[in-house]
């Protein structure tokens, strides 16, 4: 048996000799195969990642810290010699996703809720290579005239509400209170690249945040939270966010982001009532709501 993990060599030879009745010499032939074969050790491989982001400042130019995969020592369990560890530092807060960040920029198409699932990396990606100082002239070119073409199309979404459904009006009884908010994000977002020159030729239409602010303002009870009148198809899209506490929040993350891109006076203090009555809501029922949590998940960390 091995008494060595990884990768083993294996030689085998074999010599033979051969000798005829006319010929009193013999003859000698060898032959040779090498093979290799991988050791693993038993049991089940397991990884940690430990991560740390750190800055070096003009003042400061060092910093020193620890990682510690193993906060409280390996378990009684690993197998001996089976350890090994690396170290992977990349100069940039994205990490390795920024090297294949032109994975997310396609261009938008298919329904209200799909086509915005595309349109919106398409925003962020500009803004944050611009950060970067990465943003190069063709990509900002390929991705305004993304931006173009998905907030064109997903303007045939809207409701005469002010709101946004996967298939609009035609089709939906009504508006989503969820898929609104994730579209005044991103429009608020493209209409700051667009003032900033991030983005080039993109023209988001103030009437449009208005009239979205408007919508989910409507969809919000006295108490301050927020409901849902209509329906989101890609459920996976909202990960928790379908819950009334979560959709609060985001609705009130999305006005609070939304709001500084109207001028409209009325607008933005209905809009502030509507924020800070919803962020009452949420102080409120944060005790509840993490108890419910514990009780449902009892490893739950909080």
């Amino acid at each position: 048996s091995p008494t060595v993990l990884g990768s083993i060599k294996l030689r085998f030879s074999a010599i033979g000799t051969t000798t005829t009745s006319t010929d009193s010499d013999s003859k000698e032939y060898t032959d040779a195969v090498e093979k290799s074969i991988v050791v693993n050790p038993e049991g089940v491989f397991k990884t940690t990642t430990v991560s740390k982001v750190f800055r070096r400042s003009a003042e400061d130019a060092s910093e020193t810290f620890t990682l510690n995969a193993f906060p409280n020592g390996l378990s009684a369990n690993a197998i001996v010699d089976t350890y090994s560890s690396f170290i992977t530092v990349v100069g940039d807060i994205m990490g390795p996703s920024i090297q294949n960040i032109n994975k997310f920029v396609q261009i938008p198409m298919g329904c209200g809720e799909q086509n915005l699932l595309l349109l919106a990396p398409n925003v962020y990606i500009a803004e944050y290579l611009n950060s970067a100082n990465k943003l190069t002239s063709a990509l900002k070119t390929e991705l305004s005239n993304n931006v173009i073409m998905g907030y064109s199309r997903e303007l045939t979404y809207f409701h005469p509400s002010g709101g946004v459904s996967a298939f609009g009006p035609q089709s939906d009884k009504s508006a989503s209170l969820w898929l609104t908010a994730f579209c005044s994000k991103v429009f608020a977002s493209a209409k700051r690249s667009s003032e900033s020159e991030i983005l080039d030729g993109v023209s988001i239409d103030a009437t449009v945040l208005k009239g979205a602010v408007d919508f989910m303002i409507s969809t919000q009870g006295t108490n301050g939270a927020f409901s849902e009148p209509g329906v989101v198809l890609h459920s996976e899209m909202q990960s928790q966010s379908g819950d009334k506490f979560v959709l609060s929040s985001y609705a009130a993350l999305s006005l609070i982001e939304t709001v500084a891109s109207i001028d409209d006076p009325s607008t933005k203090t209905s809009a502030q009532n509507s924020i800070s009555s919803a962020l009452e809501y949420v102080a409120s029922s944060l005790d509840s709501v993490k108890s419910a949590a514990i009780a449902k998940e009892p490893s739950a960390v909080y």
